[in-house]
């Protein structure tokens, strides 16, 4: 399965393509990515040059069975022409060309009017060249999913707050938790490669706990950690109504660690890291962005259990009114 996926709700915008193997258990395998260095100017197909000159390029290792190619760039605006010129990078990149892509992804919102309106049209239009099945993913979900791979959840899964900058002093939120799993590490730490080996096995198991939603910033953590922390009394009460008495609490979700990830921390008075810090945040990190890369993961997700559109059926997720 080839995914081509696509992310522009913010401004920096990126194209990615995901070749996974299904004969191969992704909870079994490691994902292969490598770390981020300058992209130099490639070929396309048809010869020109891909890729704006600020783009950046993520190529796997060789040898895995889960491999991500991934073009990005940091844009003032979105734009239909420099998405497309990051398709064509990472399509060379990879080796393959459109006819190849089995399926098509973007994330849907919450972000930039603009920004999200570009990637489903550029999305629709690929589709209908293409003819295959899509799938719109949360935009905040990536961002988590990001987090996630870039620090190890703990023996008892993690927890994470988006707080995702949408201007005019506002800002996205969600949460969303990692169970525990066979891949887990130890304890919340920082991965040595800044990824994880198995970044298919935690888009699997990323579950939304508070749904993406507009808040003012003096009361967007409030909101979350009462999200949070109601889900976590019901899954603490189900995981002790189900297991034997003396089994032990170690993998009791209140002992789950939260972080806030997002471009909104430290933008507005209760939102900066100190303060996260102090009201119950593990770790907080402000640099996590959307990425293709994540969109592609979770849409594989969502491909492996049939939950694919048709490309008339995506629809944007706008939270207010059509202004960037």
């Amino acid at each position: 399965m080839q995914i081509l996926a696509l992310e522009s709700a913010t401004t920096h915008v990126s194209a990615s393509l995901l070749r996974y193997l299904p004969e191969t258990d992704p909870s079994t395998g490691p994902s292969a990515d490598a770390g981020l260095a300058p992209a130099p100017a490639s070929e396309s197909a048809s010869g020109a040059s891909t890729g704006p000159a600020s783009a950046h390029r993520r190529d796997p290792a060789a040898g895995s069975s889960t491999q991500v190619w991934q073009r990005a760039a940091d844009l003032p605006r979105a734009a239909s022409e420099s998405l497309l010129e990051l398709v064509d990078g990472v399509l060379a990149d990879a080796g393959i060309t459109l006819s190849e892509v089995d399926l098509l992804a973007t994330s849907v919102g919450p972000g930039m009017f603009t920004g999200v309106r570009i990637a489903i049209a550029t999305l629709q239009g690929l589709a209908l060249a293409r003819g295959c099945p899509v799938v719109g993913v949360d935009t905040l979900a990536t961002v988590a999913l990001g987090a996630a791979r870039a620090f190890a959840p703990s023996e008892n899964g993690l927890e994470v707050a988006v707080l995702m900058d949408a201007r005019r002093d506002e800002v996205y939120t969600a949460a969303y938790r990692f169970p525990p799993g066979e891949n887990t590490g130890g304890h919340l730490c920082e991965s040595t490669s800044g990824q994880p080996e198995y970044a298919l096995d935690l888009a699997a198991r990323l579950v939304p706990v508070a749904s993406p939603a507009l808040s003012q910033p003096g009361r967007a953590w409030a909101t979350i950690a009462h999200a949070l922390g109601h889900s976590q009394a019901h899954t603490q009460a189900d995981t002790q109504a189900n297991k034997p008495a003396q089994a032990t609490s170690q993998h009791d979700a209140s002992r789950l660690p939260r972080i806030a990830v997002g471009s909104g921390i430290g933008l507005y008075p209760g939102l900066e890291p100190a303060a996260l810090s102090d009201a119950g945040a593990s770790l907080v990190c402000a640099t996590c962005h959307p990425e293709a890369e994540n969109v592609a993961l979770l849409a594989a997700v969502l491909a492996l259990s049939g939950k694919t559109l048709a490309m008339t059926d995506l629809e944007p997720l706008y939270l207010r009114p059509a202004v960037d």
